[in-house]
Order: C-alpha cells, then sequence, then structure tokens
C-alpha cells in the first residue's frame, strides 16, 4: 500500500503536535516552514484533520492549530482514514473466474499491515 503524500506530511505533523506535549496553537506558517511544505497545501491537510476531529483550529490573534484529543491515543491509522478514506483490500489481481493465491497474499499482507498501524501510537515514536 502507498501512501498520498498529504498523508505523510498529515503523519508528520500530527507526530510533531504528539511530540510537542504543548498546549498552545502551532500557527500554519510555522507548520509550513518546519515540514517544508506550502501553506497552502498544508491548509488542506489540516483541514482534512480538523474534520476527523484530530485536531481543532483556534481563530484569532493567538491562534492555529493544537491536538483534539488526548496525544496517548492518537494512532497511525486515524492519520490515514482521515486523509486517504478506509482501506478497501480489493482483489485487484484476481480474475473474477479463478482463484488467485498471489493475489490472496497481497491482501492477506495488507490487512496485516492494517493491523499493525492500527496498534502503533504516534506518541511512540521517538522521533520528530
Amino acid at each position: 500500500m502507498l501512501f498520498i503524500n498529504a498523508t505523510n506530511i498529515g503523519l508528520h505533523v500530527m507526530t510533531y503536535f504528539v511530540q510537542q506535549h504543548q498546549q498552545s496553537n502551532v500557527t500554519i506558517q510555522t507548520l509550513a516552514s518546519r515540514f517544508q511544505v506550502s501553506p497552502t497545501y498544508l491548509a488542506k491537510i489540516l483541514a482534512r484533520l480538523v474534520k476527523a476531529d484530530l485536531i481543532v483550529s483556534v481563530t484569532g490573534v493567538n491562534g492555529g492549530y493544537r491536538l483534539s484529543q488526548a496525544a496517548e491515543t492518537l494512532t497511525f491509522t486515524q492519520v490515514i482514514t482521515a486523509l486517504e478514506g478506509q482501506p478497501t483490500f480489493q482483489d485487484t489481481l484476481d480474475d473474477a473466474t479463478s482463484h488467485c493465491t498471489i493475489a490472496d497474499t497481497v491482501l492477506q499482507a495488507e490487512a496485516q499491515m492494517w493491523q499493525t498501524l492500527s496498534k502503533k501510537r504516534l506518541i511512540d515514536l521517538n522521533t520528530i
């Protein structure tokens, strides 16, 4: 399974929030500079994370973004699902009329990967 660039950035941003252990808001300019991405592109990613209730957006002079829930609860799958949707382990290698062991193997591997990611918490990472 390959993740889109937005998911890669989103995972890095969320890990940054988790490891900062701060309740203060972080501006989009700070995040864009930190991760070397366009503020416009980052705003779209952050909007999806807000919609998924992983972060909150605060307007005003001291506005910005911060986590909306306890850092200890956030997993890789929450971020991935927020940015890419629920995974679909579809049998794209299989011919509709036959059984394909290659496709079965690939689907099993994807399911195991998803299970591993659902158990991996962002707070368990030791790097930003």
